[in-house]
Formats: structure tokens, sequence, C-alpha cells
């Protein structure tokens, strides 16, 4: 079985479904007019359009309901004023983010039993992600569910968790909340904790329980099949009373 391994960065505040402009850094500077303006000036440049940039995607986050985006925004603008990085790093550097170990299983599929897997990574890796209180996280790409808690190192140095398939699992000291959002849907500025996981929850099946009592239309059918029945058996009766009579 082959593993690899990999630091990298989960932010809450990026969403995948959103589409960046990821060429905006790279194109800028391949066109840029070394000749007439300073470094300086190219960077000045260039921080006004990712203000930009950074300015449409939070009124993103704003429409769509997520809470603080004035804060986190001013957050995200003051950190660009002193760093040359894309405008998706800019956004995670400035707020909250996660270091996590990729660890990716080749050969992707469900394994025919849970399976305990043993992982030695580098000191470096160890040191940053610390000997115990570690979570395990599966990824399907877009959405994180938790595996496995308090996972430490043992007396060999290696961590111990289970898995019931290959993929990509997030081994991390941290955690993969979501984005705080109004969960009345109404932004009224209801002032949910910005960093509370319960604050994401869906009503939107408890909504739709409770927004109608009209009957459907197959309501109305079973209706008229009962009022049938009773009309038949009504006939079926006095036709069976005027026999007996006669």
């Amino acid at each position: 079985m082959q593993i690899k391994f990999s630091k990298k960065i989960y932010s809450k505040f990026i969403l995948p479904e959103y589409k960046f402009n990821e060429n905006l850094e790279a194109d800028y500077w391949r066109n840029a007019d070394w000749d007439n303006y300073t470094e300086e000036e190219l960077l000045n440049g260039l921080h006004e359009l990712q203000k930009v940039e950074i300015e449409k995607y939070f009124s993103y986050l704003k429409e769509q309901g997520y809470l603080n985006t004035d804060e986190y925004l001013e957050k995200t603008l003051n950190e660009l004023q002193y760093v040359d990085a894309r405008v998706k790093d800019v956004i995670t550097y400035a707020n909250d983010y996660t270091n996590y170990l990729s660890i990716e299983f080749a050969n992707n599929g469900l394994l025919p039993c849970k399976t305990l897997i043993r992982i030695k990574p580098e000191y470096a890796l160890r040191a940053l992600f610390g000997a115990k209180d570690l979570s395990l996280y599966y990824s399907d790409g877009n959405t994180y569910s938790l595996v496995e808690e308090n996972i430490k190192i043992d007396e060999e140095d290696y961590y111990n968790f289970n898995i019931t398939h290959n993929s990509e699992y997030l081994l991390t000291d941290g955690n993969f909340e979501k984005l705080a959002k109004d969960v009345n849907s109404s932004n009224n500025g209801s002032q949910n904790n910005p960093t509370s996981v319960e604050s994401n929850k869906d009503t939107s099946a408890e909504t739709s329980n409770t927004s109608t009592d009209n009957p459907k239309t197959g309501d109305i059918i079973m209706t008229w099949i009962s009022l049938m029945l009773i009309s038949m058996l009504g006939v079926l009766g006095i036709a069976k009373i005027l026999k007996k009579s006669k």
C-alpha cells in the first residue's frame, strides 16, 4: 500500500463552490510594465485588482447569509497591504485556518474490513501537529467527516488509526468546522457564534414540515375515492332494504 504525505492548510473561509480567478496574479505579473513602474508601484497596482476580487467574494458570502463578513473583509484587506500572494491565500492567512497532514492512499476503494494504519511522518511534521489529541477526518473533496478522535503518537513515534476504505484522510490538531451562517436566512444581524458548528445547522427540513397544511393532489384523490366508496355502500344498503321489504 502506497501512502503520500503532504502538509496542507484548511480554511473555513474558502467555499469550494466559489470560483476565484486563479490566473489573476500570474497574468498581472506576466504583463507588468517593468520599464515604467517600480516594483512597489506594480505591487500596489496588483493589490487594487485583488481588492476588487476580495470585496466581490465577501459580498457573495454576505448574500449567502454568512455572518460577520464585514469584519472578515476588513481583516483581509489589512493583510493585503503587507503581502504578495494569491487572493485565496490572503483570505486564508488573514482569518482562521488549520494545518493538517494529508494522507492519500493509492488504489482508492472499500477495504474488506476495518484496517489499522500506522504511520510515522518525518519529525518536522510530527512537531507541527503535536503528539496527542489529534483528529482524523475523511474528505470527499467538498465535505469533511470526522472518523476518529484522540489520536496520539505511541512509544515508537507512530500515529495509529483505523479506516474502512482507501481515500484522502486529514490528520490535524485543529478542526474542520464551517463558516458560521445565519440559521434564520434573513440577514437580520443575528449574532451567532462565528466559530460554532451548531450555528450551521440546516433548518430547511424543519421549515418545510411546518410551512403549509394545504392538501396535496394525492390527498384530494384519496378523498374522492373515500366519498365514492361511501356513496356506493349507501346505495347497496338502500337496495338491500328495499329487497327485504318486497
